[in-house]
């Protein structure tokens, strides 16, 4: 693709105009999240990433209440809206039961961006970023392992990699229509749609791909029984008026670039990459996860599914429909079973062994140490030293809520921070310091130790 589409297609991007936010009878938080210090796997760095999260319904108090739902290509953060009668109060997954946490794709159009990217080439990104970034989306809020994790097709394979990659934070995971690893199928379709965008530009070739798509969505049956070669009161068939409306429709939400980066992306798609295989990936997850195939899906056929969940020694299950790979969002009933099931099934998570239960212990802890610091009158008290050992998620928010405590610059003094990987940035730790915990004063700075193989020597 041309550096021009590139350059077309994110402005496009920028442009795009989002639906109004609807008034709904559960809670619903829809904001940009900003993250730091992203490791891509194949070797790029984002110093800062803003995606786009949305969280409907409200998060129970153990926490343990958090459905996450991964979005297929062209998806969105509004799953009440595309999977009808699957998420909906009554449904399967209910916002009045359940915290519905969907955030925009890494590489998604949906409000999900890399800050100062345009026009340089965008990274390579793979489903297993991806799937890193949805975990430290969960790190963010505080949640350790969602009650389930799901999704279809792109979103299917972001679901396997997140399996793969944090089984300890899987306590139930359902997998519809698709594979371990692309299929020659998927490719091929993919470098279609991908052609029809060079060739056409963002708006027209954007539209072309989409009707290219949506016929390896459906299936011959379905198409036949729904249109047959019936027209319309303009006499155009309306078999070619639903693909143009799809297309003209993708065209007005959606933006090239980042509909080829997908493509890209389920291309390049192996859970067993680097990690001996499909079995020896799956293996520590195999007993919560679930594979759902269709017979007759056209893009990834219901063996593609069959297949890993044999060689994974996992559970298997099918979705009998004429829609194809759509099924997975065109059948509610089949679905909500599964889904049902899997909830049902979910492995209950050990309190004391969460990060959400650590993050809260340590809030418990500067309560309490805001408590004693406010009421304390003497002047014989004694500073508290604090020497910590890591700086990650836990060690950045206790550095950072002891910086926000009335009068900590004068009772809390942090003298030193101990931490692995010298190169590495820590925004929190960066934040504690600007923020007074403790003051950067020259005659009182705080030391930064760094524990590695190369050095030992503190830094700044």
């Amino acid at each position: 693709m041309t550096e021009v589409l590139r350059a077309a297609a994110w402005r496009s991007a920028a442009a795009l105009k989002r639906p109004a936010t609807t008034a709904t009878a559960w809670p619903v938080r829809d904001e940009i999240l900003t993250l730091h210090d992203i490791r891509l796997e194949h070797g790029a760095h984002l110093d800062t990433l803003e995606v786009h999260v949305r969280l409907e319904g409200t998060i129970a108090p153990a926490r343990d209440n958090v459905v996450l739902i991964a979005h297929a290509l062209t998806g969105t953060v509004r799953a009440t809206e595309w999977w009808k009668g699957v998420v909906e109060v009554g449904g399967a997954i209910d916002p009045t039961r359940h915290a519905i946490l969907t955030a925009n794709l890494l590489g998604g159009c949906d409000g999900t961006t890399i800050p100062g990217v345009p026009p340089a080439p965008m990274p390579r990104i793979s489903t297993r970023d991806q799937a890193a970034v949805l975990a430290r989306v969960l790190d963010a809020l505080q949640i350790d392992a969602p009650l389930l994790v799901c999704g279809g097709s792109l979103g299917g394979q972001v679901t396997l990699e997140f399996a793969a990659s944090f089984p300890q934070r899987v306590r139930s995971a359902v997998v519809l229509a698709a594979p371990a690893v692309q299929t020659a199928q998927g490719i091929a379709w993919n470098a279609i749609m991908r052609r029809a965008v060079a060739v056409g530009g963002p708006e027209q070739g954007l539209a072309l791909a989409r009707m290219i798509g949506m016929l390896s969505y459906r299936t011959p049956q379905g198409l036949e029984q729904r249109f047959g070669a019936n027209r319309n009161e303009r006499g155009i068939f309306r078999m070619q008026e639903w693909l143009d409306v799809h297309g003209d429709m993708l065209v007005a939400r959606f933006a090239a670039d980042s509909y080829v980066q997908l493509l890209d992306i389920m291309d390049s798609h192996d859970v067993g990459r680097g990690r001996g295989g499909v079995a020896a990936a799956l293996a520590p997850v195999a007993d919560r996860l679930i594979g759902v195939g269709v017979p007759g899906d056209l893009l990834y056929p219901a063996d593609s599914v069959q297949n890993w969940t044999e060689v994974a020694h996992t559970r298997y299950a099918e979705i009998t429909s004429i829609h194809g790979h759509d099924a997975f969002l065109l059948e509610p009933a089949q679905v909500g079973a599964i889904l049902r099931d899997a909830i049902r099934r979910a492995k209950v998570v050990t309190p004391s062994t969460s990060t959400a239960a650590n993050n809260t212990q340590a809030s418990a802890f500067v309560s309490r140490l805001a408590d004693r610091t406010a009421t304390a009158q003497s002047p014989a008290l004694r500073p508290l030293r604090i020497a910590l050992a890591g700086c990650g998620h836990v060690g950045g928010a206790l550095l950072e809520l002891l910086a926000g405590l009335p009068h900590a610059a004068e009772r809390v003094q942090v003298e030193r921070v101990l931490v692995r990987d010298a190169d590495r940035d820590r925004p929190g730790l960066d934040r504690a310091i600007a923020r007074g915990s403790p003051p950067p004063t020259p005659a009182a700075p705080i030391r930064r130790s760094y524990s590695s193989a190369r050095s030992t020597s503190s830094l700044r």
